[in-house]
């Protein structure tokens, strides 16, 4: 897993793996909650190591999910950090992503 450095109140931002900004929506699957839920997300930013997504569903640290665009099958993550600052204006939550699996059509 690569270190990466967030300071959000400066937003001071010491990742070095190149980033993706493109916006494309997903379709997220949870895999390990009691219940199972699918929802569509806004990619914000991806990596060959992981991303973040825009989702109107928070869902707790450690949660596994299952990442696919159109039919095709991207991504298995793990959900690593949130970031609530749209919240209150959007209903909108940041979700910090890790990958543990992914095939050869990511980055997305």
């Amino acid at each position: 897993m690569s270190t990466a450095v967030l300071d959000y109140e400066s937003d001071l931002d010491q990742r070095t793996e190149e980033r993706c900004r493109a916006q494309r929506f997903v379709t997220v699957q949870t895999l390990d909650m009691p219940e199972q839920y699918t929802f569509e997300a806004l990619t914000e930013e991806i990596s060959d190591s992981g991303g973040a997504l825009i989702a109107h569903i928070a869902l707790p640290v450690g949660t596994h999910l299952k990442i696919s665009s159109g039919e095709n099958f991207n991504a298995m993550a793990e959900v690593v950090d949130l970031r609530w600052s749209d919240w209150d204006r959007c209903g909108m939550v940041r979700i910090g992503l890790y990958l543990l699996e992914k095939n050869g059509e990511w980055p997305i």
